[in-house]
């Protein structure tokens, strides 16, 4: 048919009946022809036929990943990423909760044949956990009956790149060695794989870990009782509630409840994010600790941190920001221009004011977690309740403000310096009847609460003086203390033993289901540990009469210029332990390249990751090698003063390293989300920029070094 040559539909019927077997797209084109004589009746190109086994993509879906790890195989622009918020914010939480909960048969790793989805126990933008209750029919033979599965985004269209849950299950793995009733255990460790997409927690690569179900709820719901029947709470519950708190502090400090065994030493365990909605209340336990009552329970281990041997003023800013800002630290808050504070009423934290801009030896360590855990016995203890710290703000004159006071109830407070409380606790000390709880209660809160961190009350201490007056209340009211058995750990069936992580390792079947697997970050102990500290480390321990660790060869220092570390030359720090060493900390100079070897061994690709992909869209991009970074650090005093730009230099990078590790790299030699990244690694870093990582940085000015 001629192009100009007008033909009746029924010639064209003809012609194509005729003709051999055509696409629709050639249909589509043969019928513009035939009707070119008149415009408005042109159609316009229909899209390509769709491959077998692909599903149309409509403007509002998200299009799903591979099924593998696909670290660098995927981006989003941000009209993608503010059209997925768009459609989420118009979701309802509790459909979307149920949808995720009905999700769990197509799981690469289900909760496992007989399980019930209950409902949803929390959730935030980044992380949910459900609640799973076993029906089968031998429901009562099996040891473990109940479930909570917690999971979290580890790269997704609203999420930075970050961890997920590997730190957490890490510290867990850690921690359940204790084999302590005080710290949530975990069943199975870590699972990754590509999320069903039913909400913003479940979208891009997720991390899923199985955990111990606590009927009580949190601290939050169960002072939630109490103000519900406006009663104060018993002593005795207050007292429950503290000594499980303060063994839960020991474990963090040295692995153990056993106050004969050696501490950590020179690393400590910091929560950072202890409050009432991180305390689980667990089942009652008829142990000799315990005794008919529940045990609580420390949770969320998402921003724990093994701290440093060394805290330089750099690294403890970088986690002055790190929990819940009315649980924050006076560590962390310590200057007058902290985000936490006010700019017009800036005495939210009263141990800052014109005459006092600092902390008095600030240092994070085991004080740390057991200000936190005073905190969380004031806020239980104060009438009338609130679920909250109330540090005053808007409201000026508010007669029950925490404020700072000298307090002479004990020696330690004597000598100690100021300590936290309100005008009732002020009021007690004064007369004691004022109040409804005993001075040893009251005094020993006050001294958790001690500003300067090196003068608080010890963990071992606090145990011993918790637990004597908890017998001295059970002494007279006629229970007898000695006729309880010790706590001991649940035996569970073979299916919730992954890698011989929870509970005790001796305990756990052979041939284990195995979950993602940990990698050991650091060396072994050595062979003179004891035989329950030879497993997998998160940090690098030091042994009684072992000198600390040399710095791994992988790791340049950032700064040259400072000597090595002698431990002869060593001096002791203020609020750290006596027999922990640590040099005095040296400024920062002006230095030269700093020169990162990244291992040149390659990398084993995971899942269905095909390997080295050279084009732009590939799993894998290619990095420059050696890569310059030049970075540009943000000034205080918001550029007044000047900012400064350091070059580093990544070298031994193979056709397959991938982005992610590159950013690793850097994170460990200080490049964090508020710097800019500039040149080739400007453009690796792309994607990341995209999602909210290494975004540029106003008031810089170019200040060479």
């Amino acid at each position: 048919m001629a192009q100009s040559t007008p033909v009746r539909l029924q010639d064209f019927a003809y012609e194509m009946a005729n003709s051999a077997p055509v696409r629709m797209q050639d249909l589509a084109d043969a019928l513009n022809k035939a009707t070119n004589a008149v415009p408005f009746l042109k159609y316009p190109p229909l899209p390509p036929d769709p491959q077998p086994g692909q599903t149309p993509k409509f403007p509002n879906q998200i299009p799903p990943l591979p099924d593998s790890n696909p670290v660098d195989a995927w981006k989003w622009d941000f009209a993608t990423i503010e059209a997925f918020k768009k459609a989420q914010a118009a979701k309802s939480e509790a459909y979307t909760g149920k949808a995720w909960m009905a999700s769990e048969s197509k799981w690469k790793n289900r909760v496992g044949k007989g399980w019930k989805p209950v409902r949803v126990l929390g959730r935030g933008g980044q992380g949910v956990v459900g609640y799973w209750t076993y029906e089968g029919p031998d429901r009562d033979k099996k040891t473990l009956k109940d479930v909570a599965v917690k999971q979290a985004v580890k790269a997704g269209p609203t999420y930075r790149w970050g961890d997920g849950l590997e730190k957490e299950s890490q510290l867990l793995h850690l921690l359940q060695k204790a084999n302590t009733p005080h710290i949530v255990r975990m069943y199975r460790q870590l699972y990754e794989e590509v999320g069903q997409q039913t909400d913003e927690f479940d979208h891009g690569i997720v991390h899923r870990i199985f955990l111990e179900y606590c009927p009580g709820g949190d601290l939050h719901d169960w002072l939630g009782k109490w103000m519900n029947q406006n009663k104060p709470i018993p002593e005795y519950e207050l007292w429950c509630v503290f000594q499980c708190l303060a063994r839960a502090c020991m474990v963090l400090d040295r692995g153990s409840e056993d106050l004969a065994r050696q501490a950590w030493v020179g690393t400590e365990i910091v929560h950072f994010d202890l409050k009432l909605e991180n305390v689980l209340v667990g089942a009652t336990l008829d142990d000799t600790e315990h005794r008919n009552t529940p045990s609580y329970k420390m949770s969320d281990f998402g921003l724990a941190t093994a701290v440093p041997r060394i805290q330089s003023p750099f690294w403890m800013d970088s986690v002055s920001n790190t929990g819940t800002v009315p649980w924050y630290l006076p560590e962390q808050v310590s200057a007058m221009n902290h985000a936490a504070l006010s700019r017009y009423f800036p005495n939210e934290r009263p141990w800052l004011s014109a005459f006092s801009r600092s902390v008095p030896g600030r240092q994070f360590g085991t004080p740390s977690n057991i200000w936190q855990v005073g905190l969380i016995m004031h806020v239980l203890m104060r009438q009338p309740h609130n679920r909250s710290p109330n540090w005053g703000g808007l409201r000026e004159n508010d007669p029950d403000k925490l404020q700072c006071y000298t307090s002479n109830m004990t020696t330690r407070l004597q000598t100690g310096g100021n300590t936290i409380g309100a005008s009732q606790d002020l009021e007690a000390e004064k007369n004691p009847q004022r109040s409804m709880y005993s001075k040893g209660l009251r005094s020993l809160i006050a001294e958790c609460l001690l500003i300067n961190p090196s003068k608080r009350v010890p963990v071992g201490e606090l145990v011993v003086r918790s637990a004597n007056h908890i017998d001295a209340i059970r002494i007279a009211n006629g229970t007898n203390i000695g006729t309880h058995a010790p706590y001991q750990e649940p035996q569970l069936s073979q299916q919730w033993y992954s890698n011989k992580v929870n509970g005790n390792p001796a305990n756990a079947p052979q041939n284990q289901p195995g979950g993602f697997p940990l990698a050991p970050l650091f060396p072994q102990p050595p062979a003179a540990a004891p035989q329950d500290q030879q497993a997998g480390w998160s940090f690098t321990p030091v042994f009684p009469g072992q000198a600390p660790p040399a710095p791994r060869p992988a790791f340049a220092q950032i700064n040259p210029a400072a000597p090595a570390f002698n431990p002869a030359a060593a001096q002791f720090v203020p609020g750290r332990r006596l027999n922990a060493v640590a040099p005095a900390f040296t400024p920062m100079v002006a230095p030269a390249p700093v020169i990162q070897s990244i291992n040149p061994a390659p990398f084993v690709p995971i899942g269905n990751n095909p390997g080295p992909n050279p084009g732009p869209g590939g799993p894998l991009w290619p990095v420059p090698n050696p890569l310059t970074v030049i970075m540009l650090r943000r000034s205080k005093l918001y550029g007044m003063m000047g900012g400064h730009q350091i070059t580093y230099q990544l070298k031994d990078l193979t056709p397959i390293t991938r982005v992610r590790d590159v950013m690793d790299e850097l994170i460990k030699l200080g490049v964090n989300t508020t710097m800019v990244l500039r040149n080739e690694a400007g453009k690796a870093m792309q994607p990341n920029m995209m999602l909210g990582e290494f975004q540029i940085v106003q008031n810089i000015r170019g200040t060479e070094l």
